[in-house]
């Protein structure tokens, strides 16, 4: 069997993820009227693989509060969700009017060519955690130094046991919404106590270091849990 036809087979998927900093003010019942609005979006538009919206885990530096997972099979899914009269009439009367800002992240990656790796069906049951990581990169950086930064957060995830990772998709930021955040990744972690053990791994520690990052580049962070831990979710396939 030739190399070729030993390589994995891999299917590209574009993940969609939304960082709102909801206004103090916002009670439970607005919060749960929102909630639940975002989770019927998968029933109105196409191409959903996977939906999750929720409270973030603890509190993050930058205000960040509640945040929205999507995974689309192709760019062209996102584009057709996002002009979606249903999701905009959720964001202007249900979002927007209680919110303080928000970020978006689309990058496209491949994961592998099989069921849970594309929908995620068991590490959502099993409530997992998807950890957003947002990357500010200076103007005028070089591309090689972009890679490199991805490159090391991908080998850190190849290096670690799924039972502390399950995936990992990271690129550039292709959203018109990214407010200047240039680059990201989701990692998909399969419990609290991975969670932990990925932000403390060495690994993840040097890739974040200012020594590591290119020159001057920022970044934001926060944690989405899944359904069975207070958010939504679609398990569909």
């Amino acid at each position: 069997m030739s190399e070729v036809e030993m390589k994995p087979k891999t299917r590209k998927v574009v993940d969609h993820a939304v960082l709102f900093r909801m206004k103090d003010e916002l009670t439970e019942e607005q919060e749960k009227e929102m909630l639940d609005a975002l989770f019927t979006l998968q029933y109105q538009t196409k191409g959903v693989l996977y939906l999750s919206a929720g409270p973030v885990l603890g509190k993050t530096k930058d205000g960040v509060t509640h945040a929205l997972f999507a995974r689309f099979a192709k760019k062209e899914d996102v584009d057709a969700y996002m002009q979606h009269p249903g999701r905009v009439t959720i964001a202007r009367d249900l979002v927007i009017p209680y919110y303080n800002g928000l970020v978006m992240l689309d990058v496209e990656d491949e994961v592998a060519d099989d069921l849970e790796a594309i929908f995620g069906r068991e590490f959502a049951q099993e409530g997992g955690i998807d950890h957003f990581v947002l990357f500010k990169v200076k103007e005028g950086t070089s591309q090689e130094a972009i890679d490199a930064m991805l490159q090391s957060f991908r080998d850190l995830a190849a290096s670690l046991d799924p039972s502390i990772i399950f995936q990992l998709t990271a690129g550039t930021n292709i959203s018109p919404v990214g407010k200047g955040y240039t680059h990201g990744l989701i990692a998909r972690i399969p419990s609290d106590a991975a969670l932990e053990a990925f932000v403390k791994s060495d690994g993840y520690v040097q890739a974040l270091s200012k020594e590591a990052l290119p020159d001057g580049t920022e970044f934001i962070t926060a944690d989405l849990p899944s359904a069975f831990r207070g958010s939504s979710v679609t398990l569909h396939g």
